[in-house]
């Protein structure tokens, strides 16, 4: 909608100091947004002012209903104006802000603080007439 708008940032920094079969891990996170909403009220509202309702008075001035309608089997049915709110200046604006830190602590065991890989078999047994055999990964 006409004056809306939103604007995010965000920033992380990653620190990791080994020492030995032990890792310390810092992670800091900044984030944000400052999000501005339309002087003239939710879309939703917006879709329901139809183009042929009158925005303005005859004299100029902005009616806070386009449409009021009085049934005494459904009850009233009013069209709100959406201009009618952005003649008054209002402001709704929301500002968010972020911070995280997070410190792990992380232990490897194994010889020079990595992990010995572990050898798998893997046997893969077909029909003798199967048509597309399986090529083994290993």
């Amino acid at each position: 909608m006409k004056g809306s708008g939103r604007n995010t940032y965000g920033a992380n920094i990653d620190v990791t100091y080994r020492i030995d079969k032990f890792s310390f891990v810092n992670r800091f996170n900044l984030s944000g947004s400052n999000a501005n909403e339309s002087p003239y009220g939710s879309f939703s509202l917006y879709s329901r002012a139809n183009p042929y309702y009158r925005k303005y008075n005859d004299d100029g001035s902005i009616p806070k209903y386009l449409e009021q309608s009085m049934n005494t089997t459904l009850g009233s049915y009013n069209v709100y104006n959406p201009l009618y709110d952005a003649q008054f200046n209002n402001i709704n604006n929301t500002i968010g802000h972020q911070i995280q830190n997070q410190l792990s602590l992380i232990y490897t065991p194994g010889r020079n603080g990595v992990f010995q890989p572990v050898r798998m078999l893997l046997k893969i047994m077909h029909q003798p007439k199967h048509l597309h055999p399986r090529v083994n990964p290993f």
